[in-house]
């Protein structure tokens, strides 16, 4: 399950359909107006497997669009890990860019689906810890999603049946 949560400065709301106070919702969505939502996402993946990590990229007008979307990881010191750019072009023409030490090739970024999702193949041990993807748009906030990548390791233990 995954848990939605609005900041303003130190201070962070859970966002739940379950709310019971009208108040408290008419305040979440007047924060909302100004500020980024945060999700917590947790996804599993085994080594070498394929992992789908979801990223929010739902516009909240019709008159906006998506520009930039950057994939950081919470041990790669520098730029992002991933890149999409559509600043100068439509979302679905826009211009993919991956980490070679990071990625190399075994990444890509489908960004006309919501959520959209960055897909990582061959899954290796190194890949888990935090991920953050941050959407920037023309007009809105930015969205930051975060998400948790535990990687398990199989192994496979053969038996011997003899038969009597």
């Amino acid at each position: 399950m995954s848990k939605f949560f609005l900041c303003k400065e130190t201070k962070c709301f859970r966002i739940d359909r379950s709310a019971k106070l009208r108040k408290e919702r008419k305040k979440i969505l007047f924060f909302a107006f100004f500020d980024s939502i945060i999700a917590n996402i947790e996804i599993n993946a085994v080594v070498s497997g394929i992992a789908n990590l979801p990223c929010n990229v739902s516009i909240t007008s019709m008159d906006d669009s998506m520009r930039l979307v950057l994939w950081y990881r919470d041990n790669v010191k520098g730029g992002p890990i991933y890149s999409f750019d559509a600043r100068n072009t439509a979302p679905e023409a826009g211009k993919h860019f991956a980490d070679i030490q990071t990625l190399s090739n075994r990444a890509s970024f489908n960004p006309t689906t919501n959520p959209a999702y960055l897909t990582i193949r061959a899954i290796k041990r190194e890949d888990m810890g935090e991920y953050k993807c941050r959407v920037d748009f023309r007009r809105s906030r930015t969205l930051t999603t975060i998400v948790r990548l535990n990687v398990i390791s199989m192994s496979l233990h053969m038996l011997t049946f003899r038969s009597l």
